[in-house]
């Protein structure tokens, strides 16, 4: 029976953390209404950390609903990914997020081969990807599939808006405890694994919070990530640099990444001279569940992130411009 398919049997599993499904029509090029631009050619989904079938398909249904023609590169992320400065994790992210790049590659080459100007340049400014990425795990996964889009090809990323739900958050000791411990729902588990838990968040506030206060270079990965996404070094190539618009979801219910590392975000892509940055504030709801909070708001802002309605001269819950 279909009840009894695991939620995201329709996609195709390209490695332990990536997923894809076809677009099921070919995309819309042409002209799109007033105040509604043409669907994304891909959604790219990338989730926090140990997100569960279960609650990855409430998210993906109703992007399906949303926008049935788009093709959709999912990306998980899991426990053992955590401490990507590790050699060995490391190798397993770079093994296990590679086979992504194909299809991000495929989608840039079909851009440039249906115009003469290159995505980077002032021709089509539409985005033609929506990214959605949630926590730091989400954060993480999307700027290793990038970093791996770099090295494989010379092609641009391609336009796209981002909705950064729940992310970035820089290191809190309390925090990275808790997020360990989600997924684990037997306390004895819980409590043979805390000292481990412990020992690996004192081991990353000592090194990357007290020692690179004098050795830069060891500056944590969760630091490195977020500014990452603020990047706009010509030379780097920097995902930011084709990104048309950001919205950011957050608020202070979040147990795991605090308001202020979010709206601090925001107002640093802004001084950096990035994409419009509209932030959404969602009172009473926890990490990764402000959808819970009003549905109906939370898709809303999904909708005009792409449309770029509620940029501009008109006005989100808050819009830095």
């Amino acid at each position: 029976m279909a009840s009894d398919q695991p939620p995201l049997s329709f996609m195709s599993k390209l490695s332990p953390v990536v997923y894809y499904h076809k677009a099921s029509a070919p995309p819309t090029t042409g002209s799109a209404s007033v105040g509604q631009a043409p669907p994304p050619r891909l959604l790219l989904l990338a989730t926090w950390m140990g997100a569960r079938e279960a609650h990855i398909a409430k998210y993906v249904r109703p992007y399906q609903r949303l926008f049935p023609s788009s093709a959709i590169l999912l990306l998980r992320f899991e426990t053992r990914h955590f401490f990507p400065n590790f050699p060995w994790t490391r190798r397993a992210l770079l093994s296990e997020y590679a086979p992504a790049v194909p299809i991000l590659q495929s989608v840039a080459e079909d851009l440039e081969s249906e115009s003469s100007e290159p995505a980077t340049l002032a021709g089509d400014t539409r985005p033609q990807i929506l990214i959605h990425i949630w926590s730091n795990g989400g954060s993480i996964s999307l700027q290793t599939v990038y970093n791996l889009f770099t090295k494989a090809t010379t092609s641009p990323f391609p336009r796209h808006v981002i909705i950064f739900d729940s992310t970035p958050g820089l290191f809190r000791y309390k925090a990275g405890v808790r997020v360990m411990n989600e997924g684990i729902k037997s306390p004895l588990v819980r409590m043979l694994v805390a000292p481990i838990f412990h020992a690996l968040m004192t081991w990353y506030w000592f090194f990357h919070i007290v020692l690179s206060r004098w050795i830069p270079s060891l500056k944590g990965f969760l630091e490195t990530v977020a500014d990452g996404h603020n990047d706009l070094s010509v030379e780097f190539g920097s995902r930011a640099l084709t990104e048309v618009r950001r919205s950011y979801i957050y608020g202070p219910g979040d147990e795991v990444i605090m308001e202020e590392h979010v709206v601090g975000h925001a107002e640093d892509a802004k001084l950096k001279g990035l994409a419009m940055v509209r932030l959404e504030r969602f009172l009473g709801t926890k990490h990764v569940q402000h959808v819970r909070g009003n549905e109906e708001r939370y898709w809303r802002i999904v909708e005009e992130t792409w449309d770029g309605v509620g940029f501009g001269n008109e006005t989100g819950e808050q819009l830095l411009n």
